[in-house]
């Protein structure tokens, strides 16, 4: 069947669809990794509570997996560069089973906050092994298209997860929830194991005739010449901002709304779900406009949508005029914005290493997210809350127009164009 449709598109196209065996197995595998974390994660603080932990342990609970996460990244992609991506891949999606093992059989507060770092180790597998091999299978051209595709996949699993999670306590128990997780974790791992190829460019052979990019043995690039890539620093600069910004704004926008403003729950449940789903649903779309349109004029634009509905919660208390605002340009600009960042990370990755620049974008999010719940708190209690989403604004803005900044110093030297 997947022939079929390789020999039906190219005749079509003029290149193969994504529909191909790789690119589903990979979809599934992580839509069902996802589904299984997004599930777990919104109870933990929960199950820390009545284990008898306090604010801080529920805390540590929640954000102790970006702590090893932010040592694994920077390396992780660089040996999965040498030595292949399927391994590791497996590896992460294995090491969920095994934290969900041991979520039921050690209840008590240390144990729930050590397999939680545990989950950052297996994060940061799963997110750059995927990232870089959807690159890997991505023609030159369509970066955009593939990674814009690939994104609904991780945007399904962590939107179902939560509904799950509720539905899961509403009938069962925190044991019954991490057994499930574990099953669904097992699953994606042997799928992972015996229908993903260990090297996308077998499958991508084909293309490869047909003015798409060839895959050649990988060639470590020395670390000096990667942290001077303008390129890398471009968009590990952007990805950094935009997740300061969600990790500061989104931390206190539930509080804010409800305690300041007299929100129901519900309501600020649908503002930011609403936000959540559009942007993802948009990211095919966006994807494919970054491999037609100038990136670093859509990032601008993006971060600019981004940036209006962050102020927005600061300057209005109507909750029609969020609603709109986030739905319009808190979804709408983040998949703009985003799809033309994953876009660039896999041409710059084919010259630094796909799997080496997908850690080090991991580890921008890492140390986005980690500065950003922390330096949220202090700039509340300094300014206040409405400043807290000024502030972010104004990082996301830096974050586009900072890429965009690099990305124009980069395109000065012929010798290091990419063709988009």
């Amino acid at each position: 069947m997947f022939s079929d449709l390789f020999h039906k598109s190219k005749q079509r196209y003029g290149h193969p669809i994504m529909l191909t065996r790789p690119f589903l197995v990979a979809g599934l595998s992580m839509f069902l990794g996802t589904l299984a974390l997004g599930m777990a994660t919104p109870g933990l603080t929960t199950w820390v509570a009545i284990l008898g932990g306090g604010p801080a342990a529920q805390g540590a609970a929640f954000s102790t997996f970006a702590i090893t996460e932010l040592f694994m990244t920077p390396w992780i992609g660089r040996v999965a560069d040498r030595y292949g991506r399927k391994p590791f891949y497996a590896l992460g999606l294995a090491s969920y089973v095994f934290v969900a093992i041991g979520w039921v059989l050690f209840q008590n507060v240390t144990a729930v906050i050590a397999f939680r770092a545990v989950t950052g180790i297996g994060s940061s597998l799963i997110f750059t092994m995927s990232l870089s091999y959807i690159g890997a299978l991505a023609p030159k051209g369509q970066e955009g298209r593939y990674m814009g595709s690939f994104a609904p996949f991780v945007f399904l699993g962590f939107g179902i997860g939560p509904l799950l999670y509720g539905l899961i306590r509403t009938i069962g128990s925190f044991e019954l929830l991490f057994s499930l997780m574990g099953l669904l974790c097992l699953l994606s791992t042997l799928i992972v194991i015996f229908f993903l190829p260990a090297k996308p460019q077998l499958e991508s052979a084909e293309a490869s005739q047909n003015d798409s990019v060839k895959f050649e043995q990988f060639v470590p690039v020395p670390w000096i010449r990667i942290i001077k890539d303008s390129g890398m620093q471009g968009i590990f600069v952007a990805r950094a901002s935009f997740a300061w910004s969600i990790s500061a704004c989104f931390a206190f926008l539930p509080v804010f709304l409800e305690t300041e403003l007299g929100f129901a729950a519900v309501s600020i449940g649908v503002l930011i779900g609403a936000q959540q789903f559009v942007g993802g649903g948009a990211q095919p779309i966006t994807g494919r406009l970054s491999d037609i349109f100038s990136r670093t004029i859509l990032a601008v634009i993006g971060s600019i949508a981004v940036a209006i509905a962050l102020a927005t919660v600061a300057i209005s208390e109507s909750y029609p005029i969020m609603l709109v605002s986030f739905l319009i340009f808190g979804g709408l600009g983040t998949a703009v914005a985003q799809g033309a960042v994953q876009a660039e990370q896999v041409s710059v990755g084919r010259r630094l290493g796909l799997s080496t620049v997908a850690g080090l974008m991991e580890l921008a999010f890492a140390m986005g997210i980690l500065t950003g719940g922390l330096g949220g708190g202090l700039l509340i209690r300094a300014f206040g809350m409405e400043s807290i989403f000024l502030i972010s604004a104004i990082v996301t803005l830096f974050g586009g127009f900072a890429y965009a900044w690099k990305s124009r110093e980069f395109a000065k030297s012929p010798d290091t164009i990419i063709s988009a």
